[in-house]
């Protein structure tokens, strides 16, 4: 990504969109058929605009492949458009590029830079699962990660 686009994708980021660490409940099945309850997060990079030209721009550089989709609008109103980034490996080199050039989100990207970092450093060799399912001790520190992403997002909503 050149200088300007970079630029012009934090600006955009900056004003139209969310950057945010989602969380959800999750249940699986063990082999002794006993139910495992945890939590996992996920990062996003969420862009909604009425222009759709401005977001296909953004979603080239953000190098999603997830369409700009168009949300049920009401009779007499614009369509709505969004775009979603939530792969990892992108998301991560998306903020790591457009974080200098961002303004209003540049502690919540800094933040979650650094809980993507950490969570591909904490992911278990075998069968490409995070270390966290399987170690007790690893679950407790990601919780603690994740929960210092969402304490900036909720100042950032109380400002």
């Amino acid at each position: 990504m050149i200088e300007a686009d970079r630029v012009w994708l934090a600006a955009v980021i900056d004003c139209e969109g969310t950057i945010c660490l989602g969380k959800s409940a999750r249940k699986s099945k063990r082999a002794d058929g006993s139910v495992v309850r945890y939590v996992t997060y996920t990062a996003i990079i969420h862009l909604t605009n009425t222009y759709r030209p401005m977001l296909e721009r953004a979603a080239l550089l953000m190098g999603t492949h997830e369409a700009v989709q168009r949300r049920g609008s009401r009779l007499g109103r614009k369509p709505v458009y969004s775009v979603f980034l939530r792969d990892r490996k992108r998301l991560l080199d998306v903020l790591i590029e457009i974080e200098p050039h961002l303004m209003e989100k540049r502690e919540l990207a800094q933040r979650l830079i650094d809980w993507l970092r950490w969570f591909d450093a904490n992911r278990s060799p075998e069968r490409g699962k995070c270390a966290w399912k399987y170690r007790r001790e690893t679950r407790a520190e990601y919780d603690e990660q994740a929960e210092h992403v969402r304490a900036v997002m909720s100042r950032r909503k109380a400002a």
